[in-house]
């Protein structure tokens, strides 16, 4: 059975793909900057949080599930923007092999 994906309605998010790049400034140190690569209209499900107890200290920690289009630049080295929220790509995978859909699991954090 193949995967069935969202419909073009659930695909109702706009988020802006983005890879990292990192340069020089002036004075020879290095800088990330982020590159807008690509629009998709994604299926945006708030996932899960959590909250982990890290050497004596509370962090949350929020994952989504993000459904896209089918894209050969979709990287675990890149994030998604979604407004002022950003979405870094944990872990991509293509359900049923058909470069129909990918799915995403993305960890929200900081710009």
């Amino acid at each position: 059975m193949t995967y069935q994906g969202p419909t073009t309605g659930e695909r109702n998010t706009l988020l802006t793909l983005q890879h990292r790049s990192t340069v020089k400034d002036s004075c020879g140190q290095d800088v990330v900057q982020w590159f807008d690569v690509a629009g998709a209209w994604a299926k945006l499900d708030g996932g899960a949080g959590r909250e982990v107890d890290r050497a004596r200290r509370l962090y949350a920690d929020a994952t989504s599930v993000v459904i896209i289009p089918y894209m050969r630049n979709v990287l675990t080295t890149a994030r998604f923007r979604y407004g002022r929220r950003y979405l870094e790509i944990v872990d991509v995978g293509d359900p049923d092999n058909t470069r129909r859909f990918l799915v995403c699991i993305c960890k929200e954090v900081a710009s």
